[in-house]
């Protein structure tokens, strides 16, 4: 008992809450929404405290409105907030508040993760590199669950890929894949910097990681997760080219290439999803769109802009988004079932307004455009993947898509801070 009331004893005694916080999401972010929920509660309670010097312990957040106006000299964390509060204004011109409860509740990390980040998102480099570990032995964990279902019902998943169907059933296979192209840059950055490595096997296990996760994103072939690592992977090698001698990227390069080719050789899933595809373009020529995927996804582009046209500036609301995309449907082709827009800026300017849109650009903006994150070519590759699939997802419009955004963003923003202030103290 004395040594858990020490803990709150310590100055580090809410970083290591936090860090718990962290290992929370990394976990659940694949496979479990209770998971993610529970983290984000941690994380959002410890903006309530701070560690109080003079009394060598835990207490209340005295300076909350002191650090506040602090943080609002933060763009990059403000367009957050922003972001969220288009979502609670739109519920003034929502008719159904259930629904916009609902997404207003889901949209909450928005809210609150920017507080706690900024509060305490102030890690050593120990605790990040335990975050990261157990953020790809997590991903690598569930997908061999995967695997090996995958090759129990081998020959019905490859059907299943002819007629559209995902392998991934339990789960969003779209954002599961983003999750594992985003691990895939992970472990192939560990790999190119593997001077920090105290073991050799280590730069190994990273190679061997990358190419299991390379390989594991063409066997559950989902064209967004796939296209996203390979734009991610060539920013990582073009920035690599200005910074080192050519064959320090020629011949990763190659080997990439190669293993492209292979899959496209010995994978039948992803050779079925190329199928599908071009199946999909035949019967897009002939005026059939209803039950492909990816042509209901284009369609549902032109029915987001016809929501936008009909209140470009206010949007129809977050709570509205299902009854106001059946009726554009029935209006545009005379039936009410259909895919909400699937473009993340496109969804938001049609139901949060031009200031949902524009709040979601200052967070793009803010991070791409930013001279220290460009100067970090993992973080802006992650961002590679991440924005990537704003063109062809409502990715902020699910728990998962949401939760996977705001920590894997935020964790990137922190860790900017980190490198930031420690070449600060070095100088």
């Amino acid at each position: 008992m004395q040594r858990f009331l020490n803990f709150f004893k310590s100055p580090r005694s809410i970083s290591y809450v936090f860090t718990l916080g962290m290992l929370l999401f990394a976990i659940g972010i694949s496979w479990s929404p209770a998971l993610l929920s529970i983290a984000v509660m941690i994380l959002s309670i410890l903006i309530l405290f701070q560690y109080d010097e003079s009394k060598s312990s835990i207490g209340w957040n005295r300076n909350f409105l002191q650090n506040l106006d602090k943080l609002f000299q933060v763009p990059y964390l403000v367009c957050y907030l922003l972001f969220f509060g288009t979502c609670i204004l739109s519920g003034l011109w929502s008719e159904s508040l259930k629904d916009w409860y609902w997404f207003s509740r889901m949209l909450l990390p928005f809210l609150l993760l920017p507080f706690a980040f900024y509060f305490h998102g102030n890690l050593n480099r120990a605790q990040w590199y335990l975050i990261l570990y157990v953020f790809v032995l997590s991903i690598f964990s569930f997908s061999i669950s995967i695997c090996i279902d995958y090759f129990r019902h081998f020959e019905a998943y490859n059907l299943d890929l002819l007629k559209g169907k995902p392998i991934i059933n339990k789960i969003s296979h779209i954002r599961f894949s983003m999750l594992i192209a985003i691990n895939a840059i992970l472990c192939f950055h560990l790999y190119v910097k593997s001077a920090g490595f105290r073991y050799r096997f280590e730069k190994y296990l990273a190679l061997a990681l990358f190419i299991y996760f390379f390989i594991f994103i063409h066997l559950i072939s989902v064209k967004t997760g796939i296209a996203g690592m390979y734009l991610a992977l060539c920013y990582y090698l073009v920035a690599e080219f200005k910074k080192q001698k050519i064959w320090h990227t020629l011949i990763p390069a190659l080997g990439m290439i190669l293993l492209i080719v292979l899959a496209f050789i010995f994978i039948p899933s992803l050779q079925n999803k190329f199928y599908y595809s071009i199946w999909q373009l035949g019967e897009w020529s002939r005026g059939k769109w209803i039950l492909y995927s990816d042509l209901e996804r284009l369609v549902s582009w032109q029915i987001g802009w016809e929501l936008i046209k009909h209140d470009p500036f206010f949007g129809s609301g977050i709570g509205d988004l299902y009854q106001a995309t059946k009726n554009t449907y029935l209006e545009c082709y005379g039936f009410e079932q259909g895919k909400l827009p699937h473009n993340q800026f496109i969804f938001s300017w049609a139901f949060t307004g031009v200031f949902g849109l524009i709040s979601l650009l200052g967070i793009i903006f803010y991070s791409v455009f930013q001279k220290s994150w460009r100067k970090n070519d993992l973080i802006m590759s992650i961002q590679v993947v991440l924005i990537f699939s704003f063109l062809f997802e409502y990715t902020l419009g699910t728990q998962m898509g949401c939760g996977m955004f705001v920590f894997i963003s935020l964790a990137s923003w922190a860790w900017m801070q980190f490198e930031g202030n420690s070449k600060t103290k070095t100088k």
